[in-house]
């Protein structure tokens, strides 16, 4: 079946999800704000590290009802209803997603109930590898990490769901037990294929870990990439792959088929201007990473490079978010590396936890906090679909 039809019934209700500030929208995440802080301090306070979920559970249940009950909020929140809805060869893809959703189907479970599910997941995984790794910093990483996350568990909702999975066999990589972490790896694989690809990156950074690279090195490479090439230096460079392939297959019918991909995820149909930046922005988020990387490497070096789980966060940080910044426009490439920037907030916690280096370290601390704060207000709070499910009616009544 084709599903075209579905992303031109979005597109034309898209113009009506600015919804302006909606009272109970912003009263449910000021508290889920509140909650988050009291339990991820909770989290950092558990002597027992086994007994982690049930002190959680809570939280855990309010974060995913509120997440689960949003409504049309969300890239592909409407193609997941409809086809969860309808009888169609969409469902069946990895095993374990369609196994999921039949499984709900089954029990009859409303449409909105897959997202409960997704973000039950996602946050219980989130919360999983912060006990395994870093519980001590949990104060500072789990608010900072669903700040920088929560767009994407709302418009990447598949990758996300996988995602969930990859941190706990990431976490179990990190602790060399390599048994579980390929248990997990196969779970999220199931879920969305094109995780192999986030697990490649993952464990390419973990090889290289102990390596040092200077924040500086970093930040130079950043800083070329993001004012003097940017997303339309990867445009050209992708324009020319293209013309390669087609001087390179000539008239091959599978070489054809190729092409129609490429143009589609990688050639020039697949710019996005929307994913472009204001100056204003584009500094003041950059000067962000910088401060980011320069003072999670400072700490680093203070502490002789001893932390290779913060030595792998900071690798892992940094090289994504370069790529990030270099494929900027371009969705599905975008959606890799767009994953791998919650891990600031474990870059963030290190540092907050240790005591500054230097006076003017606290300027920079400042910095960073108020930074996190004003992209909560921006991207959360002052979200322009603020719709939940007991607004589905009217103009917002498509029918699911």
């Amino acid at each position: 079946m084709d599903f075209g039809w579905l992303y031109q019934i979005y597109g034309e209700i898209n113009a009506q999800y600015d919804t302006g500030i909606k009272f109970d929208y912003i009263v449910l995440y000021i508290i889920l704000c509140f909650c988050t802080i009291y339990f991820s301090s909770k989290l950092s306070q558990l002597k027992n590290e086994k007994s982690w979920f049930l002190p959680l559970l809570p939280y855990i249940i309010a974060f995913s009802l509120i997440e689960g009950v949003r409504y049309l909020r969300g890239t592909d929140y409407l193609l997941y209803s409809l086809s969860y809805l309808y009888d169609d060869e969409f469902r069946f893809r990895e095993f374990i997603w369609s196994a999921l959703r039949e499984t709900l189907r089954g029990l009859h479970c409303s449409y909105w109930m897959q997202f409960f599910v997704f973000a039950f997941s996602w946050i219980t995984g989130l919360i999983f590898f912060i006990k395994k790794i870093d519980r001590k910093y949990a104060i500072y990483i789990l608010p900072i990490a669903i700040v920088f996350s929560l767009g994407g568990l709302e418009n990447l909702i598949r990758q996300s769901f996988a995602f969930s999975f990859l941190l706990v066999a990431i976490a179990y990589l990190l602790e060399k037990k390599y048994n579980y972490a390929l248990l997990f790896l196969v779970v999220a694989i199931f879920i969305h294929n094109a995780t192999i690809i986030l697990a490649l990156f993952a464990c390419f950074i973990y090889a290289i870990r102990k390596v040092k690279v200077t924040a500086v090195t970093y930040v130079i490479i950043y800083v070329i990439v993001v004012f003097l090439l940017g997303g339309n230096f990867f445009s050209i460079v992708m324009q020319q792959a293209e013309k390669l392939l087609q001087i390179i297959g000539g008239g091959l019918s599978v070489t054809a088929y190729y092409l129609t991909d490429f143009n589609r995820f990688l050639g020039a149909d697949a710019y996005m201007d929307r994913y472009s930046r204001s100056v204003v922005t584009l500094l003041f988020s950059a000067l962000f990473d910088i401060v980011v990387m320069v003072l999670s490497y400072k700490h680093l070096k203070h502490r002789n490079f001893q932390d290779s789980n913060t030595l792998f966060f900071y690798h892992l940080f940094c090289i994504s978010n370069i790529l990030l910044q270099f494929t900027t426009n371009f969705m599905v490439v975008r959606r890799i590396f767009t994953m791998f920037y919650m891990f600031a907030a474990f870059l963030i916690g290190y540092v907050m936890h240790e005591k500054p280096l230097a006076k003017g370290e606290n300027v920079l601390r400042l910095y960073m906090f108020a930074y996190v704060v004003i992209f909560f207000i921006k991207n959360i709070l002052l979200a322009s679909n603020q719709l939940f499910l007991w607004d589905a009616d009217g103009k917002y009544n498509v029918g699911l």
